[in-house]
């Protein structure tokens, strides 16, 4: 058994196969990918919750953002209590662990790094350049976009693409977001690189109360 055969498991989402390698050879839970990622960070990726839980259960040696994603917050606090500059530094695929407790919905820990310094406007250091709003509004958690928001999100600032949270928002068909990014200033007029602009966006999905309302703020 090898690395390559535990990360195929846990993106199959295969709880059997992955028991079956780890128990087999236990240091392999500390194993990365060719990027960086460990079977913590890939069970998280791919929605794998029971996958996740067990990897958790095996008491594995978690980086703050393999914290952040599983939302381990006792072990995000230790982590930038040990070392502060954890609240600001980025995971090998790019990600900070502000964006990806955001993207995860995990609030507790997004209030704790916000708390120690961490930056709410920082791009990811990869291909999507996405800020941490961006992934709060794509994985729809509001209470998250609340508090960046409060805590100074650029409510403008475009991801690769050209896209913003309110694109995002209105796609989905989130109207109590759509409304809470206008109240801090989004321009709904604004179109990504393609020329779409977050009504058009809400238009195509059939969100008619989120296009309406884009529409009536200038968008």
């Amino acid at each position: 058994m090898t690395a390559e055969d535990l990360f195929q498991a846990v993106k199959q989402g295969d709880l059997a196969a992955v028991n079956s390698v780890l128990d087999r050879d236990p240091d392999l839970l500390q194993a990365r990918d060719p990027g960086g990622l460990s079977a913590v960070l890939l069970a998280a990726y791919y929605g794998r919750k029971e996958v996740l839980n067990d990897l958790l259960g095996r008491g594995p040696r978690l980086t703050v953002f393999e914290a952040a994603a599983a939302g381990v917050l006792e072990h995000v606090r230790r982590a930038v209590d040990d070392d502060a500059s954890l609240a600001t530094a980025f995971a090998p695929d790019g990600y900070t662990a502000l964006g990806l407790a955001s993207f995860f919905g995990h609030l507790e820990i997004v209030n704790l790094l916000l708390g120690r310094g961490a930056d709410v406007n920082a791009p990811s250091r990869n291909e999507m350049a996405v800020v941490p709003l961006h992934s709060a509004a794509a994985a729809q958690h509001l209470a998250v976009a609340e508090v960046l928001t409060e805590n100074g999100a650029d409510v403008n600032v475009p991801s690769a693409g050209g896209s913003t949270a309110l694109h995002r928002a209105a796609q989905n068909g989130q109207l109590s977001l759509v409304r809470l990014l206008l109240e801090h200033g989004a321009r709904p007029d604004v179109a990504d690189d393609e020329g779409v602009t977050p009504r058009q966006l809400a238009r195509k999905e059939n969100h008619t109360e989120v296009a309406d309302l884009l529409q009536r703020r200038g968008g």
